[in-house]
């Protein structure tokens, strides 16, 4: 769930859903991120401000954590440091898909007509790299 500066009637009542659920069969996982940037108190709603207020104070009582991030890059990497200690701890398993595992098996290097780390899509069919014809079902 993302915040930034209030939280809504439908959205609370998700959240005690989603927390409810939770809280009898250890799933869902509930991320709770709020955006921490200024905001221009001439144009910021007292209302909205105080659910935001409101509802991090009910996810302290709950003891459910939540993150604060700056920008979507610092969300992207948040979010992928909570994933790696699930994974870590044996709590989840983050899988390969079998694209992810073919293209982390290919190098490319020295070569005057593929870049590195570019992607190629085949269609499926052959993959030739390299001055010589070189060819890899």
């Amino acid at each position: 769930m993302l915040f930034f500066t209030k939280v809504g009637q439908y959205t609370k009542e998700k959240f005690e859903t989603a927390f409810g659920q939770f809280k009898t069969a250890n799933k869902p996982f509930i991320f709770t991120y709020f955006k921490d940037t200024e905001i221009s108190i001439g144009h910021a709603n007292k209302k909205d401000l105080m659910s935001l207020w409101s509802f991090q104070e009910k996810l302290d009582a709950l003891g459910h954590f939540y993150t604060v991030y700056k920008n979507t890059d610092e969300l992207k990497f948040k979010f992928n440091q909570q994933l790696d200690k699930l994974a870590s701890s044996g709590f989840i398993e983050l899988k390969i898909d079998q694209f992810e595992r073919e293209r982390a098996r290919i190098q490319i290097s020295r070569s005057k007509n593929v870049v590195e780390g570019s992607p190629i899509n085949t269609g499926g069919g052959n993959l030739i790299i390299g001055d010589r014809a070189t060819t890899r079902e």
